[in-house]
């Protein structure tokens, strides 16, 4: 496996996403972080030439922040691919399922609704991918994760090919996964992180 820098190498995804990430694409809909980093970038180019080449390590500092950021980002989407659905046009919101056990043992169903930024019209039940990275909360001990977050591909790439392939790698049970979850969360459907099956999984023991 390729080492990854901003992603922990002793965890593997069940279906590693195989998004080429571009870097164009992404600012279409996430253009905060560019306005931001270009402007502070010349002004230290700036001050240094006018005032102290000491700047320049302001400078250096904002560069490595900005490999960081699109590293990060290209790391993510070869995370873990989940299935996503459409479940509303105004506003446009997703329904992703996916599994926080840690993969070795206990079944920890959620759904996690987000909002979908993309400028085209949309329709309820249209399916996307996703990809994931997931966080542990302040008890690492448990077998869970404490959550997870999807990233539409659709920010990532242009390529229709891809996205179609990350979609069909998505077996039949993921997708009704998200319909019987959807079944217990009440609407109108908000963003945020929803346990599911909470009777059937394992949420009951490791709640208490």
């Amino acid at each position: 496996m390729k080492k990854k820098y901003t992603l922990d190498n002793n965890t593997v995804a069940s279906n590693p996403g195989k998004i080429n990430f571009k870097q164009f694409v992404w600012m279409k809909y996430n253009y905060k972080f560019v306005l931001i980093i270009i402007p502070m970038f010349l002004l230290s180019i700036y001050v240094a030439v006018s005032y102290s080449k000491y700047f320049y390590v302001v400078t250096v500092i904002l560069v490595l922040i900005n490999e960081l950021y699109w590293l990060r980002l290209k790391e993510h989407y070869s995370a873990d691919s989940n299935a996503g659905l459409v479940i509303s046009t105004n506003p446009k919101l997703v329904a992703v399922y996916t599994n926080l056990t840690k993969g070795y043992g206990g079944n920890y169903p959620v759904i996690k609704i987000i909002n979908y930024k993309v400028r085209r019209p949309v329709d309820i039940g249209e399916r996307i991918a996703t990809v994931a990275v997931y966080s542990v909360g302040e008890n690492d001990d448990l077998g869970c994760w404490a959550d997870f977050f999807p990233l539409p591909a659709d920010y990532a790439t242009d390529n229709k090919n891809e996205i179609e392939a990350e979609i069909n790698s998505y077996p039949q049970e993921q997708w009704q996964k998200i319909y019987d979850g959807l079944s217990e969360i009440n609407k109108p459907y908000k963003t945020g992180l929803y346990k599911i099956e909470l009777t059937s999984s394992d949420w009951e023991n490791e709640l208490e």
